[in-house]
């Protein structure tokens, strides 16, 4: 067995080679993971009452969400539309960014697979290129850092429909739901420099996602967007997902109609409303004419309202559309890839257990040094995952002895010679009472 000292003189090497190893996530898989077709589409499931109400939740002028504070109440009072976004002082409402990222966390639970975990892990450079982030430097990783942590205090509270195991439709019900969107969050890195992150979502997401209340998307579609973009995108696929019947509905006569005041606060965080028709354009033009090019929509319109009063605005339906919907809802379920026990225990379970080390201490912290996460995946790679837990305990009865504060997991090196000894005197006598 490894001393402590050969085991620590390992640090820098090992970290050296788990970061390329994490680098090389973005272009190798897993060797549990099944290839994938040149052809095959790649897919974003997202769960629909978040889908319903990320209009509310995000603001999509990034000046404007700096200035949103307080408790922003939006919808009719007492209706199960009502959403109340209560923005956290400091990092301020969710904007573009935290959209986006937003999208990575569904993409990555998409990737691994239903049914899903409530937990998934990231590595910086993954979860930047997830949110259309080219470069992953110090500036970079502090955004994203920033971004996470909208999601992570951001108060929500908003009806839910809770659906039915199987989908049945008797079955569903609203309830109303106070939340966040991310529950927890770990996160480690060198001074203000992300290395990694653990995203927990609120466990009724999740649970709804399992019970195949999500709409599916083409990311590879999704990806040519700006985040605008992005949210028109998706609630015109489902709108015409819900308004299309094959065989039935004939193509050329599909269209959505909306008002164009309602499209600004239910789907794009309250943007400004525009009074004439030629202003709209010059607001929305750019990302509609996008959508026109990626084949959702065919052409779009702005127009005044029967009544006279304010205007609306008109889809219709595009190739690409019909090529989805084919693909998502009559040609079977998709085969998925499954990575996430090789981030469990490459990410996950060391920020798990570098948190429970100051959880026990009672200085909870979401910002974790790297050499602690490092440190807690050495261990693992001798011991179990419940072990290391004991350790811990074990180095903070013994520290406490002594008044030793110690302030980085890393301390509790100097306390597993003991601990070994210990816990190999305990192992015998279970063998033995086993015997």
């Amino acid at each position: 067995m490894s001393s402590v000292g050969e085991l620590l003189t390992r640090h820098v090497g090992i970290f050296d080679r788990r970061q390329e190893q994490a680098r090389g996530r973005d272009t190798a898989q897993p060797s549990d993971v099944a290839p994938v077709a040149a052809n095959e589409v790649e897919r974003l499931f997202e769960e629909t009452n978040i889908l319903q109400i990320e209009g509310r939740l995000f603001c999509f002028d990034p000046r404007e969400a700096k200035r949103r504070v307080g408790k922003i109440v939006l919808g009719d009072p007492g209706s199960e539309h009502q959403v109340t976004i209560e923005v956290h002082p400091t990092y301020g409402q969710p904007s573009v960014l935290a959209y986006r990222v937003l999208q990575g966390i569904f993409r990555k639970l998409t990737e691994e697979g239903l049914p899903a975990s409530d937990t998934v892990s990231f590595t910086r450079r993954e979860l930047s290129q997830l949110a259309g982030r080219q470069s992953f430097g110090g500036k970079q990783s502090q955004e994203i850092f920033r971004a996470l942590m909208q999601l992570h205090r951001t108060g929500i509270s908003a009806s839910f429909m809770k659906k039915g195991a199987g989908g049945n439709p008797s079955a569903r019900r609203w309830i109303r739901l106070d939340f966040l969107v991310i529950t927890k969050l770990l996160t480690s890195g060198k001074g203000s420099e992300l290395s990694e992150c653990v995203v927990q979502l609120e466990p009724k997401i999740v649970e709804s996602l399992n019970l195949r209340h999500w709409t599916c998307f083409n990311w590879q579609r999704l990806q040519g967007f700006e985040p605008i973009g992005m949210a028109i995108y998706k609630r015109l696929y489902r709108h015409f997902s819900n308004l299309y019947q094959p065989g039935r509905t004939a193509a050329r006569d599909l269209r959505f109609e909306k008002d164009y005041v309602a499209i600004l606060a239910e789907w794009l965080g309250g943007l400004t409303a525009e009074r004439y028709s030629s202003k709209v354009k010059q607001q929305l033009g750019e990302h509609l004419d996008a959508l026109v090019r990626s084949g959702l929509i065919r052409k779009w319109t702005v127009s005044k309202k029967a009544t006279g009063l304010g205007l609306k605005m008109t889809f219709w339906p595009g190739a690409g559309f019909f090529e989805d919907y084919d693909r998502f809802y009559r040609d079977g379920q998709p085969t998925l890839r499954f990575g996430r026990a090789a981030d469990r225990r490459a990410i996950q379970e060391p920020h798990e257990l570098a948190a429970y080390f100051h959880d026990r201490r009672g200085h909870a912290t979401p910002r974790l040094h790297t050499k602690e996460v490092m440190f807690a995946s050495h261990l693992l790679e001798r011991y179990a995952y419940d072990d290391v837990r004991g350790l811990i305990d074990y180095s903070l009865r013994r520290a406490g002895e002594t008044q030793f504060d110690m302030r980085y997991l890393t301390a509790i090196k100097q306390y597993v010679p003991d601990w070994q000894r210990d816990h190999a005197r305990r192992g015998a006598r279970e063998a033995a009472i086993a015997a």
